[in-house]
């Protein structure tokens, strides 16, 4: 996992250590935060990697695991995306 442990912006060749995380606003919306494994300090075990295109912020990848174990992937969480 990324070592910041938290979501990172890539933007015109640079990385950004992001201090929020987009997609818990999203589940928020959702009303449905899936169960991700935790963290020895009880954070969320997942991290995303995003960047903007053409003024749109868009998830490009997700490391992670399930609260079994289990690997996380995009295709995971958005079955239905390109």
């Amino acid at each position: 996992m990324h070592p910041h442990q938290g979501d990172v912006l890539r933007y015109r060749e640079r990385t950004y250590e992001m201090a929020d995380q987009p997609l818990e606003g999203y589940f928020r919306l959702i009303n449905a935060r899936p169960e991700f494994q935790r963290n020895a300090d009880g954070q969320s075990g997942c991290a995303a990697t995003w960047t903007i295109d053409d003024g749109w912020l868009f998830l490009v990848d997700i490391q992670g695991f399930w609260a079994d174990g289990s690997p996380l992937a995009i295709a995971d969480l958005f079955p239905f995306a390109g």
